[in-house]
């Protein structure tokens, strides 16, 4: 099932939904809802109440989608409560277990960043190399600088994912000129805003040309700020695609 999935990746943009819950019966039930409502499945641990080994192993054999696996960092607006040698060992665990994805802080220290890449290479999974801004949208050359950063010092993460908040809705029009940036430097890219003024950037995005979007389960359950409820997600984006 996996595989099928797998390769649409490549084909067409792609809607992730965010999961979490308080162990793994609450995200086993979550997995199985979210069934053919969305293309991939980013398995949050940093927002899950219980979570081990054990834990994780499950969840991602329980997966019938392919699955991205990010504990995002408290100093990147994540809520990992544990240290980052902890942090990076449940990456490291979830590459051992079957992830397909994993979303690694460009932020990070550069050794556990380099060593994780690597194990991510050897395990035949894909990378995302990811920066938040929950504050702010850089000026466009600071965006400029930030991404040829990305490219030069991790240059076999093919996915780079830049996400920062607006403040105004044309705020995404700094980030939207990524996009031009990263297909002539043979980069996926993954852009657009956070917050109530960047929620329809998470639907423009994917037609620039962003390698996905992310939706939540419903309203109540967002990763975060703007993110918009999978089946409207959908919605909007056939209306669009059934007129353009």
């Amino acid at each position: 099932m996996r595989l099928l999935y797998l390769l649409r990746l490549w084909l067409f943009f792609m809607i992730c939904v965010s999961v979490f819950g308080k162990g793994e019966k609450q995200v086993s039930s979550l997995l199985k809802e979210v069934h053919g409502l969305c293309d991939l499945v980013e398995l949050r641990l940093d927002l899950m109440e219980e979570l081990d080994d054990h834990i994780l192993k499950q969840i991602i054999a329980q997966a019938d989608l392919p699955v991205i696996v990010t504990n995002r960092a408290s100093w990147e607006g994540g809520r990992f409560q544990g240290s980052e040698q902890e942090r990076i060992a449940f990456l490291e665990k979830a590459l051992e277990y079957g992830a397909n994805f994993i979303d690694i802080e460009f932020a990070t220290e550069e050794g556990p960043r380099k060593r994780l890449i690597q194990t991510a290479h050897n395990k035949g999974a894909k990378v995302i190399l990811s920066h938040h801004d929950f504050e702010k949208t850089p000026p466009s050359d600071e965006l400029s600088t930030l991404f040829d950063n990305m490219v030069l010092q991790d240059p076999s993460v093919n996915i780079i994912k830049i996400v920062t908040y607006a403040s105004n809705r044309l705020d995404f029009l700094r980030l939207a000129a990524l996009y031009p940036k990263a297909k002539k430097a043979g980069r996926q890219l993954i852009a657009f805003c956070m917050g109530r003024q960047g929620c329809y950037s998470r639907i423009y995005c994917v037609h620039l040309g962003s390698f996905l979007t992310f939706a939540s389960i419903e309203a109540s359950l967002s990763s975060a700020p703007g993110q918009i409820p999978v089946r409207m997600m959908k919605d909007i984006l056939s209306r669009i695609e059934a007129v353009c």
